[in-house]
């Protein structure tokens, strides 16, 4: 399939991020080395795994996964927000199939792991070049996921991304301050590098960082 035509598939999926951090993800994707995988906590419908995929077709290293971690079961909230997408979804219904669907025009290897990401784990020979978190925001997930993945991570290279990090000054005192307690407390291990800003000055709830080791 064309390009261009897996572009605009792309910016069909209901998303909950900014089109300017899907690029980023996907220019990131593109800089993920041979040998190396994707990781992303919270796939949803799949809109920034198709982002990556999209930077992994440009760097033209096709031996890259990503592996995706979801319940792929619908949250009623995510109802409303696909229906303004015109995608229809049932609350508790697994979209496991759909993503599946979606994804595989793209022709880029994925791997979903269905399931809590609480009991998430991870075996592989493969080191994690970028590593995408959009689930994981409270202390027990995002303390499970950091030490489940963070081994694999590798010093100077993988991108950690983390799509709720500021999630916490939209809900101050509702317990979403875990990621920022972490990383503050874990500066020699990981670089701050930017926030998200759009034109018009809102700022985006996503944190990229680099990890030092």
């Amino acid at each position: 399939m064309l390009l261009k035509t897996l572009e605009k598939k792309a910016l069909k999926i209901p998303s909950m991020n900014w089109q300017t951090v899907k690029d980023k993800l996907r220019e990131y994707a593109g800089q993920v080395n041979d040998g190396q995988v994707i990781v992303e906590i919270g796939t949803w419908l799949g809109a920034c795994t198709a982002a990556m995929m999209l930077g992994v077709i440009d760097s033209g290293k096709k031996s890259i996964a990503i592996h995706m971690y979801d319940r792929f079961v619908t949250y009623t909230s995510q109802v409303e927000k696909a229906a303004k997408f015109g995608v229809e979804l049932q609350s508790e219904k697994s979209y496991y199939e759909m993503v599946e669907k979606t994804l595989k025009p793209f022709e880029v290897s994925f791997i979903m792991h269905k399931g809590d990401i609480k009991s998430a784990k991870f075996n592989s020979q493969c080191k994690i070049g970028l590593f995408v978190d959009d689930a994981s925001k409270k202390k027990d997930a995002f303390l499970h996921t950091i030490k489940t993945f963070s081994p694999y991570f590798i010093p100077k290279k993988t991108i950690v991304a983390l799509l709720d990090y500021h999630y916490c000054e939209k809900k101050p005192g509702k317990g979403y301050e875990c990621q920022r307690e972490y990383m503050e407390a874990n500066k020699q291990h990981y670089k701050y590098l930017f926030r998200i800003e759009n034109p018009d000055g809102q700022k985006s709830s996503e944190a990229f960082f680099l990890y030092l080791g």
